[in-house]
């Protein structure tokens, strides 16, 4: 595999396996960058449904409140309710609230997902992270797009550990890892995947 954004170490991963190896991280990294993409397009999305209907919201609150005392306000009340039921458009998709465009975020979330996770795995939940950190999406797996290592240590054609070494972009002197564990049963599957935030850490499991 060659990637710009990634460095490859083989580990404990015998020569003779490298060449499955290097198919193993290109088909775990293809994954989690499409799941990271489905991050990025619903935390914009979520970002302009909630924008709107807030707007939307202030301007009902301070018309509900003007109307108390003139009540010639009642009907540009009325017609803000009305607009706020009907929620708002993004790319020509009808979001009646922030709860529809997670519900349309996890459905395609756990599409992606199960096209490569084991059923254990997914199981856990999914990242439920869709809020902006610094200006930018929060994407689990954003390093995959900057800068890390990955290790993959494979002694066999059934199991493969992949660590992730990288460094988030809000705390640029920590190092971070994520361990992923896949199987081979008729196919690759990610199995487990866990991190820690320091090298005397042990291991944490989590969602993928």
């Amino acid at each position: 595999m060659n990637d710009p954004h990634i460095k490859i170490e083989y580990g404990d991963t015998p020569e003779k396996l490298h060449s499955q190896a290097d198919e193993v991280i290109a088909y775990l990294v293809e994954n989690l960058r499409k799941i990271d993409a489905i991050s990025d397009k619903y935390t914009q999305i979520n970002r302009q449904v909630y924008s709107k209907l807030s707007a939307i919201r202030d301007q009902l609150r301070l018309s509900g409140a003007v109307e108390k005392i003139n009540p010639s306000y009642a009907a540009q009340t009325q017609r803000l309710e009305e607009q706020l039921s009907q929620g708002a458009r993004v790319n020509g998709v009808r979001y009646l609230d922030e709860g529809a465009v997670r519900k349309e975020y996890w459905a395609q979330y756990d599409a992606a997902a199960s096209v490569f996770c084991t059923e254990k795995l997914r199981a856990k939940g999914y990242y439920m992270s869709m809020a902006l950190r610094n200006g930018k999406c929060s994407n689990r797996y954003a390093y995959l797009n900057s800068s890390c290592t990955l290790t993959i240590s494979m002694k066999s054609a059934r199991r493969a550990v992949v660590v992730a070494e990288y460094f988030m972009n809000d705390v640029p002197d920590l190092v971070h890892w994520d361990q992923f564990t896949l199987i081979c049963d008729d196919g690759w599957y990610l199995d487990s995947v866990k991190y820690k935030h320091h090298e005397a850490d042990r291991w944490k499991g989590i969602y993928v």
